[in-house]
């Protein structure tokens, strides 16, 4: 619950914020200072019954994607909670063998809002194309060596991203970046190396 000023004995004082355990089917309207004919009246704040039904949930929380082997990246989700929406932050989780990873969302449907959780499905048995490459942020240089740019794998049916690394500069030589070649309709990937 958030801080507000309070008057008292004609000055005001601050009244720190403080946790206080949520009622079930409530919701918490904070405390406003509100003018009226040029006199300033204070609203404490109140709990007031949450509504039964999700409204439309806020923007997502921007997050900060995690990559790690053999795992899939969960995007953090507005969840309906007890008559108001709480934040579940995003996930790494374990990739499963042959599946893929389809992201739950929020879906509007003749005015009701229903979230429909993430689930795992079974991967396609022919590879498609590769999705756009991740954009990651260059880290400055390192005398030595040479940032190799990350890219997408082909593992048990779906695309994984193996982030950027450092590579130690060799002499004389030039690092080409590896890349995806449509060879007749299937997906070839040309591996970097050093020339």
């Amino acid at each position: 619950m958030k801080g507000y000023w309070e008057y008292r004995d004609g000055s005001y004082d601050w009244v720190p914020g403080r946790l206080e355990r949520r009622q079930r089917g409530k919701q918490w309207l904070d405390g406003r200072w509100d003018n009226t004919g040029g006199r300033w009246n204070w609203t404490a704040g109140m709990w007031t019954n949450a509504p039964a039904e999700p409204t439309s949930p806020p923007a997502p929380i921007e997050e900060r994607r995690q990559f790690r082997r053999g795992h899939v990246w969960v995007a953090g989700h507005w969840e309906w909670d007890n008559g108001s929406f709480e934040w579940v932050p995003g996930k790494l989780e374990r990739r499963q063998r042959g599946k893929r990873f389809r992201e739950g969302k929020w879906d509007n449907t003749g005015g009701k809002w229903t979230w429909n959780a993430g689930t795992w499905f079974d991967a396609p048995t022919q590879q498609d194309a590769p999705p756009q490459p991740v954009v990651e942020a260059e880290p400055a240089a390192r005398r030595g060596f040479i940032w190799v740019k990350g890219n997408y794998e082909w593992r048990d049916g779906d695309y994984e991203w193996v982030p950027g690394h450092w590579e130690r500069q060799r002499a004389a030589k030039t690092w080409v970046e590896g890349r995806w070649v449509n060879n007749g309709g299937t997906w070839v990937w040309t591996a970097g190396t050093w020339q």
